[in-house]
Parts: structure tokens; sequence; C-alpha cells
């Protein structure tokens, strides 16, 4: 909660439930690709859709950017509006924003 809110003021707790509402997205988009390979295949598949693991794709840049150069990372507010395009292997990490 610390990121959230103007970097002026005080961090502000994020309205809806957004845990649960976007761990279901991911489990909707997992049933749909699998039904998409059961048709393709033939064959079923086993989803897991982890809580924290959703949350962490809502991350922006600047968790990544602490996380990786130890730079702290700061409330934005609104003045930071942007897309953001994480691209990741085992050696290479790209961020387009």
């Amino acid at each position: 909660m610390d990121l959230t809110g103007e970097s002026d003021g005080t961090p502000i707790k994020i309205g809806p439930s957004i845990g649960d509402n976007y761990t279901g997205i991911n489990l909707v988009l997992g049933i749909s690709m699998a039904l998409y390979q059961r048709v393709k295949t033939g064959e079923g598949q086993r989803l897991d859709v982890a809580m924290m693991d959703s949350l962490f794709t809502l991350m922006d840049a600047g968790i990544l950017r602490q996380i990786n150069t130890d730079e702290k990372a700061e409330r934005t507010g609104l003045k930071d509006s942007y897309l953001l395009l994480v691209v990741y292997s085992k050696h290479l990490m790209v961020t387009l924003h």
C-alpha cells in the first residue's frame, strides 16, 4: 500500500478487491487457453492460479527497478501513466514504458 497515493501525501488504499478480481481474470484466461488446447490436441490442462502471482504482474516498473538496482520505489500518484511491457528470461529483462 505504500506505493499508492500522491508522492507528497500519505498512502491510499486501493478501492476494489483488486486481488480477487485480477486473479479471477487470470483464471478465466487460463480456462480459455486450456479449452483452446483441448480443441487443438484433445488433451486437458491443470490450472493453478495464485493470488500473489497474479498481483505481482500488476507491479509497475518501480518495483522491478527496486529489485534489480536497489533504487527505492516511490509513490507517483497519477503523474506516471504509461503502458508497461516486460519481457524477461533467465538472463535478460527488458522494460518499455
